[in-house]
């Protein structure tokens, strides 16, 4: 079987699902891959100041320095005032994106897929209510989000109080703005830390939160790091695997 890869997001607002499709032949997985997804990218046309983005703690995929670079350079940038990436409990919280792949998991049952283009269809149709957006992608959309990350992310981050900041742990990064408790005005208030990132361990708005600068200092005479293109072509199957889908 030749797998398709499938990210999906779900805006809380309008109750959209957009599910982005690829072949295991064009390209992976990872972080780069999550991060190069269109729907990312609607940020060129937004009209909202804030984004708040819920999802598991998938080191893989979510939670990891290319997500972090990421979204500290959306923010940075000026996209958006702030954006606010919360980890919820794995395994004890159902996320709309859950029923959303229930759906297509239905759906499959009754549909037969006769090459990976038939997937696009099934996806599409699952949900008949409000069906899904499906972007069928190959692998000139993705870039390497990752390598870039590893050239502007320090390696470990300190945080201001000098402890390290145990990334694993942290349910909560915030990027541009965070609301924080002013004593003096006994209330929360917004702050503006475009060259930090703010993280908690929990989800109690009363945690102090933990601030780093992650990036590396950049040497004298040394060029920024810039973004490049993952895959100059398809990744293509083993040959052992593209035998036994041929017989």
């Amino acid at each position: 079987m030749l797998w398709t890869y499938n990210f999906g997001l779900h805006d809380a607002k309008t109750e959209d699902g957009i599910m982005h499709l690829w072949s295991e032949a064009e390209a992976g997985r990872g972080s780069s891959e999550v991060c190069s997804c269109p729907l990312l990218k609607r940020h060129e046309t937004h009209r909202a100041d804030h984004l708040i983005l819920f999802s598991d703690g998938c080191a893989g995929q979510n939670k990891n320095k290319a997500m972090m670079n990421f979204l500290f350079e959306l923010a940075k940038n000026g996209v958006y005032k702030s954006i606010q990436h919360i980890f919820l409990f794995r395994g004890h919280t159902f996320l709309p994106n859950d029923r959303d792949f229930s759906h297509i998991e239905k759906r499959k049952k009754v549909e037969k897929v006769r090459r990976p283009t038939d997937r696009k269809d099934i996806v599409k149709d699952s949900r008949l209510s409000q069906p899904f957006e499906v972007i069928f992608l190959d692998h000139k959309i993705f870039f390497d989000y990752k390598a870039l990350a590893d050239a502007n992310l320090k390696t470990t981050f300190k945080c201001s109080d000098g402890e390290s900041l145990m990334f694993k742990e942290v349910m909560w990064f915030s990027y541009g703005e965070s609301q924080e408790m002013s004593e003096l005005m006994d209330a929360e208030i917004w702050k503006p830390h475009s060259e930090e990132v703010w993280c908690r361990y929990t989800h109690n708005r009363m945690e102090p939160w933990k601030k780093l600068n992650p990036i590396k200092r950049i040497k004298k005479n040394q060029c920024a790091p810039k973004l490049a293109k993952k895959y100059a072509k398809p990744i293509g199957i083993q040959a052992a695997k593209k035998k036994d889908l041929l017989s």
